[in-house]
């Protein structure tokens, strides 16, 4: 470099030291800003009690134990309990009451306006989490509080097996599905028990807890007090599981023809069926409700083909009597049904089998198992017509 530059080179690399420092000097007084701002906010957003239409203390979010509310005069806390890739601390919240039934809620960067309930114990609505329908807020006693925030964590990677683990040594594995109400969890639970099969629950994945079922354990019982998985990948996870129910309401609605986040979800768990099993090893039986030979395909591509399909056909009219308890309205219950699509004429290793009233369950499930032991998997793509003549129980 001439002399005569040097001076030049100097001067422009002067002014990028004063570009970058100006640039240095804007962010360290926006984020002072936002660290004030929050503090300010987080530090003046309590109602006084004649704003407070609310009952102070803990609320549950949902019902599967997902996350802890607590609200006090001086402060309030959301903790959140699933879905986490690590440990983390409670996350500072805003209440202020608007009105008698309305209050206005701040979480996460979002604010957004929640229903009071007239007895002050149930919190619809507000912003993050609670744009979800099913996270409602439902005030419970300090001592059911305390058991939800120490209910126990398992890794992600290694949840606890109450089986013997025989790693490496598969033997079958079988996909129950279909609709509500057809007894997928019963027939499976049942296997498991009599004939010492792995028993996962598709629910478990999707919800976020241990996915195995324990002999003698009720899964639809058990949901809320399961211990939660953490561990890297469970944040991606639920990320899937939102974009997987929007693209189902969508795809419902005939909004799209776009499947991409539907199979995006489905190949996670069953990535996760299959890490688990060569984990674990043995005889496997898994349950999820998988509504159409589309979705089964995902799971036959990443399991493999000795995956064993059985979809359960039923009756709406049976389902209505089986469920009849749940509180599920009629018509929401029908949508359902119909949205689960019967084994398909040109689907490989898939049996169909029928529940018939009158049927008790350990019959339809002896007669599954039946089926599934002396079941032969086919490679080649032969007609299920061809393939399972006389499977349809």
């Amino acid at each position: 470099m001439s002399a005569s530059a040097r001076p030049e080179a100097r001067a422009r690399m002067d002014k990028w030291k004063k570009v970058v420092l100006a640039v240095a000097a804007a962010l360290l007084l926006a984020l002072s800003i936002c660290v004030a701002g929050v503090f300010i906010h987080f530090n003046t957003c309590s109602s006084s009690s004649a704003d407070r239409t609310w009952k102070l203390g803990d609320y549950q979010v949902g019902d599967i134990g997902g996350a802890i509310v607590h609200v006090d005069d001086e402060s309030q806390e959301f903790e959140q309990l699933k879905w986490l890739d690590y440990e983390s601390s409670p996350r500072k919240m805003c209440w202020q009451g608007k009105g008698k039934k309305t209050i206005v809620i701040s979480l996460d960067w979002d604010t957004a306006e929640a229903t009071v309930s007239d007895d002050g114990l149930t919190i619809s609505g507000g912003p993050s989490w609670f744009r979800d329908p099913s996270n409602v807020m439902t005030w419970i006693p300090p001592e059911e509080a305390e058991v939800i925030r120490n209910r126990p964590k398992e890794p992600a990677s290694a949840p606890k097996v109450p089986y013997p683990l025989n790693p490496g040594n598969l033997g079958k594995i079988a996909l129950i599905t279909g609709p509500p109400g057809s007894g997928k969890s019963t027939a499976a639970g049942i296997i498991a028990k009599k004939h010492h099969w792995i028993f996962y629950e598709g629910d478990g994945f999707l919800l976020g807890f241990n996915p195995y079922v324990f002999p003698n354990e009720s899964q639809v019982n058990a949901r809320s007090d399961k211990p939660a998985l953490i561990g890297p990948g469970m944040y991606d996870r639920v990320v899937a599981l939102g974009e997987f129910g929007k693209n189902q309401e969508a795809r419902r609605n005939n909004e799209t023809r776009d499947r991409s986040p539907t199979d995006r979800y489905l190949r996670m768990m069953a990535k996760d069926v299959k890490r688990e099993r060569e984990r674990v090893g043995g005889d496997w039986v898994f349950v999820f409700a998988i509504g159409r030979k589309l979705d089964r395909d995902v799971f036959r591509e990443v399991i493999g083909d000795d995956l064993i399909n059985v979809v359960l056909e039923i009756s709406l009219d049976l389902v209505k009597k089986r469920l009849s308890g749940r509180g599920q309205g009629e018509e929401e219950l029908a949508a359902s049904h119909w949205a689960y699509e019967p084994a398909q004429p040109d689907e490989p290793n898939t049996i169909s089998f029928e529940i018939k009233d009158g049927v008790t369950r350990e019959d339809n499930a002896n007669q599954i198992f039946s089926l599934i032991k002396n079941y032969q998997t086919t490679y080649s793509q032969t007609p299920l017509g061809e393939a399972q003549s006389g499977l349809k129980a």
